[in-house]
């Protein structure tokens, strides 16, 4: 089931978690109690940031900080999803809906907030609900003028020790796909028709993910995986 409630307070995801999310989280958190909290990042101004070693590393290597600038947009800590998404998801829905091709990446590390953004909660979606949502609200603005078809696809690669690469389709009847000239072969398409059949769908893929993470043996894969979401649509003109 997609979608989220609030009980005394606290907030639940929309989707489903990795049953080994919780595991990975209480022994970071606890690690994370041990050591002395301290900021290293600081935002300058829009487009760069100053990286600020710990005290520890700068008395014993003499760390200097240093500045990285060219980003397209820094954020404070303090902004919030939707603003995030205003500045830079919302033009890449729009020009994905006048048939442009466009791609979002989340990258960073454990517990940098990846899933949050992408996913959210149900106080505060997404990166992925407000662009479905964003989609399907201008295919129904638009339904008079044209007909509208929409196709969901995922899958994730991922590596496990001496075996290389593998893809696996994480639709419902999907099984390990392989690439050929550069192009994933046999991946299956869902024909989605609204925001939530789109959402369903995708946590239907989340899910199956992490049931094959959870029956393998977890501890022989690295942590080189990624899985992705493909979205396409065709428009005709209703005359």
């Amino acid at each position: 089931k997609v979608g989220g409630s609030v009980k005394n307070g606290s907030e639940k995801n929309v989707w489903p978690q990795n049953p080994n999310r919780k595991k990975d989280a209480l022994k970071t958190a606890k690690a994370a109690a041990k050591k002395k909290c301290e900021i290293c990042l600081k935002v300058n101004d829009s487009h760069s940031v100053t990286l600020c070693p710990p005290q520890s590393l700068v008395d014993v290597r003499r760390t200097k900080s240093e500045v990285y600038e060219g980003f397209s947009y820094v954020f404070c800590a303090e902004s919030s999803q939707r603003e995030v998404y205003e500045r830079m998801v919302n033009p890449l829905v729009y020009d994905f809906l006048k048939g442009k091709s466009g791609m979002l990446a989340a990258m960073g590390p454990s517990g940098s907030g990846k899933t949050h953004t992408v996913f959210g909660s149900a106080r505060e979606p997404g990166m992925l609900s407000l662009a479905l949502r964003q989609i399907f609200s201008v295919k129904e603005s638009n339904g008079a003028k044209y007909s509208w078809t929409f196709y969901l696809s995922m899958f994730e690669i991922y590596s496990e020790r001496g075996k290389g690469e593998k893809i696996m389709d994480l639709s419902q009847d999907g099984g390990d796909l392989y690439m050929q000239q550069s192009n994933i072969k046999g991946l299956q398409e869902a024909v989605i028709h609204d925001a939530q059949q789109a959402e369903s769908f995708i946590a239907s893929g989340i899910q199956k993910r992490s049931t094959a993470m959870t029956n393998s043996n977890i501890q022989s894969r690295s942590h080189e995986l990624e899985f992705e979401i493909v979205f396409e649509f065709k428009v005709t003109t209703i005359e």
